[in-house]
């Protein structure tokens, strides 16, 4: 999932909080990294990007309500599931994954899986062309707020951006999932034009589908490059996205 070289992440078994941040759609720039998992050491510290102004932009949200292929495979955490091409990689359930920045964790989450049909590599290590992961529960009754914080969380470690520079994600949109249950999804893109990553192409981006289960809500995060060899496409990244089940 790495977009540049050098990431400082790595695993931490700690709950992500999230509480709801403002709306409007976001164009961000410019490195990324790789949430690391269990036993992962930390590598270079990331290089600070500058702050970059929100770019008013489409949410560009796909329709969610497409038949999942009976052949794909479920990725389950406790009574969350998602599910993807038996071709991607599923580690286990337990594995926790994060972003640290500074020392605190600014995104968690278990059950990631992780497509490598680009078959890229930089700095001697495979890099995915999208991923998956169920982040870590909220308490919470707005899954919309939820949507929008967690993508904000998770493209901020993805990004490498630091903690003050200013990034927004596209306001939370009511969809429907292929299970016929209803969400809320909101979108990033990020600009990697600039990357070091020979694997980065032009932009990528992140979605979080936020669904709610009594007090709590479920999110699922999912991520690829944009117009990358190998990587996923528009239907497969709805397909991913549209499996959620919770509860």
């Amino acid at each position: 999932m790495s977009l540049r070289r050098g990431a400082l992440v790595v695993a931490v078994a700690a709950v992500l909080v999230i509480g709801a941040l403002g709306i409007g759609a976001a164009l961000v720039s410019k490195h990324s990294r790789e949430p690391a998992t269990a036993g992962a050491a930390p590598s270079v510290p990331p290089v600070a990007s500058p702050a970059v102004s929100p770019t008013s932009s489409p949410t560009g949200l796909p329709s969610l309500a497409v038949k999942v292929p009976a052949q794909w495979v479920r990725v389950r955490v406790g009574d969350a599931s998602y599910a993807v091409p038996r071709a991607w990689q599923r580690r286990p359930a337990a594995q926790r994954t994060a972003y640290r920045e500074d020392g605190a964790v600014i995104a968690s989450g278990r059950g990631q899986a992780l497509s490598w049909r680009n078959s890229c590599r930089t700095d001697f290590a495979p890099v995915p062309g999208g991923w998956a992961v169920l982040a870590d529960p909220v308490v919470s009754t707005n899954p919309a707020g939820v949507a929008e914080a967690t993508a904000v969380a998770w493209a901020r470690g993805y990004a490498g951006l630091p903690a003050d520079a200013p990034l927004t994600a596209s306001a939370a949109q009511p969809v429907r999932l292929a299970s016929g249950g209803t969400a809320a999804a909101s979108r990033v893109v990020i600009d990697t034009s600039d990357s070091a990553n020979p694997c980065a192409g032009e932009r990528a981006e992140l979605t979080a589908v936020a669904r709610r289960v009594g007090d709590s809500v479920v999110t699922l995060v999912v991520a690829r490059y944009l117009g990358v060899r190998g990587a996923p496409g528009g239907a497969a990244y709805a397909a991913v996205l549209g499996s959620l089940r919770a509860g």
